[in-house]
């Protein structure tokens, strides 16, 4: 096929900003759940195009199991998860408008949800799970509000709700956080995760395993007894992910060999110990470490309990490994996903297990060398070919978290902008999780300096020798939340920040010292980790303080309604950059929150950015009308 010779970041892509937020061909996909009793699957998607709610369907049939303005989200600790369960028939949920939970059944004739909670506001409920002893209680993460001048105030704790009398019952709050309770097969156990501020889960964590009575009521709940500490350590060791996969056995992964591997606890020695004889070094679990709630990396798959299916990450991205936990083998398993999520045990009678994958439309080059990885997507459209000698415009694309990931999987996003010959970069800087411990490490107290010194580094590499790879006068830098904090450090922090053209902080830290005081609870000790406890550090490493230095134009986009990163954040960085009569353009999107959800915002704010970098590069936009900021 004879391709037109254009020049780069001109091409007419077929990548329109209805098919970013067209659901039907491309849907973006937040879970998958199975009814452990009806072997059923069922997932959860977004609907940006019906006011970003989250839409619970029977996978087999598309069945809309609430339907209407339901909305299966939660907000517990800030980023959520672990919105529903599906048990027999009957799926319980926190609705993302009131917080409340509801019950619904999947096939009843109006398929009206009723509430099971009472009204309170001040109430958020996420990481349900069932008593097999009794299916009218539910064990669940619980955050109490009430009170709450600051996010200190807030109350997380494990609870229990009473289906049949609609009432929650406190049952364990001695940490800051919990996460993954689950009740043993028999019932006869609880098993959970907690941690303490300052503490990440990725930096420390405990699992503990306790004794579950009934009580007599009313109203009939639950209590535990004999609590047990399985592993983890506070600051040092992090462990995740515990399921039960006998009445008496705990899988779990442990990064104490400085990357997570599974580990097994026998409840009947008290003792836990390691699959493998020799520690791999790979992570075992998600690219992105544990922020939301009720993720699964592993999923038994057999009915012994005996082996399971494990997805890893290896050379940045992800794999999937079968383990025998009694012999400690792992064998690779050919896989064409890039991104491997949420598995489930489905029949493991049959060896029969579901997980979301995701595909790379194309293999992209990875190129790099430690100690940062980057991953490449080259300008890619089957109707054209770049001019001869022309190098293309690049983004560089600094991930949020930031100890968080950029997969190799399907991204409209990306292909929004490598279709119309832009090159893509993606920098799993210093910090970034997926590459070990060790990795994750370089960014305690150098968040401001290690992200940065990589996106910049990164940029020089490809744009020079021997690479040659992107036009080293036409690399522009954007992230979201966390990655905009690196985007705007970058352009202000450094001598050398002048590598990057423009800018774009989508939802961006700019005020660390503004920060400690307006985000949630569950991040409100993550910048110790992250900058130290020196208040003049804190200060020196804020964007806001070396605006004056950020002589690239600069693009930034917030939500009205975002309680991590509050508009104020945006708005002192606008304020100051328009007072020296630097070039900034903002726009406020009235109703979002951190993370677009609406349509009209999604395709809004795709074109603007792209708007934005070809009239700060010069290169003719003939596909969108061209608009100002607001």
């Amino acid at each position: 096929m004879n391709r037109e010779a254009e020049p780069y970041g001109t091409w007419k892509s077929p990548l329109t900003l209805e098919t970013i937020t067209d659901t039907a061909n491309c849907p973006d996909l937040v879970d998958v759940l199975v009814d452990p009793i009806a072997s059923i699957v069922y997932h959860i998607e977004k609907r940006p195009a019906e006011g970003g709610r989250n839409a619970l369907l029977r996978t087999e049939t598309g069945q809309d199991v609430a339907g209407g303005d339901w909305d299966i989200k939660t907000t517990v600790n800030g980023y959520g998860g672990a919105p529903a369960i599906v048990h027999d028939g009957i799926v319980y949920f926190s609705h993302g408008k009131d917080g409340r939970v509801y019950r619904v059944s999947v096939d009843g004739p109006n398929n009206v949800p009723e509430a099971i909670t009472p009204e309170n506001s001040s109430h958020k409920f996420a990481n349900f799970d069932v008593c097999p002893t009794d299916p009218t209680l539910l064990i669940c993460v619980f955050e109490d509000h009430t009170g709450a001048v600051s996010s200190s105030d807030v109350v997380n704790s494990l609870a229990v709700l009473n289906v049949s009398t609609k009432t929650v019952s406190p049952l364990h709050h001695d940490a800051s956080f919990y996460s993954s309770p689950k009740f043993s097969l028999d019932g006869k156990h609880l098993v959970w995760v907690e941690w303490d501020l300052p503490d990440m889960p990725w930096i420390g964590t405990e699992i503990w395993v306790a004794d579950v009575l009934a009580t007599p009521g009313p109203p009939h709940s639950l209590l535990l007894q004999n609590p047990r500490h399985v592993a983890g350590e506070h600051g040092k060791i992090s462990v995740a992910y515990p399921t039960w996969v006998s009445n008496n056995l705990v899988l779990f992964t442990s990064d104490i060999s400085g990357f997570p591997n599974p580990w097994i606890y026998d409840c009947s020695a008290g003792e836990a110990k390691p699959v493998f004889e020799i520690p791999m070094a790979e992570s075992f679990g998600y690219g992105t470490p544990p922020k939301r709630l009720g993720w699964s990396p592993y999923a038994v798959a057999n009915a012994q309990g005996t082996t399971t299916v494990f997805t890893a990450i290896k050379d940045g991205r992800s794999v999937l490994y079968i383990v025998d936990l009694t012999t400690g083998v792992a064998d690779l398993l050919p896989s064409p996903y890039v991104e491997i999520e949420h598995l489930r045990p489905l029949h493991p009678d049959q060896n029969q297990i579901v997980f979301l994958g995701k595909k790379a439309d194309a293999p992209p080059a990875i190129l790099g060398t430690q100690p940062v990885h980057i991953i490449y997507y080259v300008p890619t459209n089957p109707k054209y070919a770049g001019l001869d000698g022309e190098k293309p415009p690049c983004v560089l694309n600094a991930h949020g978290g930031p100890v968080g990931f950029s997969a190799q999987s399907l991204d409209t996003t990306k292909q929004f902008f490598t279709t119309r010959g832009w090159a893509w970069l993606d920098v799993n800087y210093g910090g970034s999780s997926g590459y070990g411990r060790v990795y994750m490490e370089r960014l305690r107290e150098k968040w401001g300096v290690v992200d940065v010194d990589d996106c910049i580094d990164a940029a020089l590499i490809l744009s020079s020798a021997p690479h040659n790879l992107i036009d080293p006068k036409r690399i522009v830098i954007r992230g979201s939340s966390g990655g905009g904090f690196t985007t705007l450090s970058a352009l202000s922090a450094r001598a050398d920040a002048r590598v990057f053209a423009a800018g774009a902080s989508l939802y961006g830290i700019s005020d660390l010292q503004r920060l400690t005081r307006d985000t949630h609870k569950f991040e409100s000790g993550y910048l110790t980790m992250l900058i130290g406890a020196d208040p003049q550090v804190l200060l020196d490493r804020s964007p806001i303080s070396h605006a004056d230095k950020i002589m690239a134009p600069l693009l930034i986009l917030q939500g009205d309604s975002d309680t991590a990163v509050p508009p104020s954040q945006a708005e002192v960085m606008v304020d100051s950059i328009r007072t020296r009569g630097g070039v900034v353009e903002y726009k406020l999107y009235a109703g979002e929150g951190h993370g677009w959800k609406r349509r009209d915002t999604i395709q809004d704010a795709l074109k603007r950015e792209l708007q934005f970098y070809k009239r700060v590069l010069g290169i003719e936009d003939t596909e969108f009308e061209v608009s100002e900021d607001e």
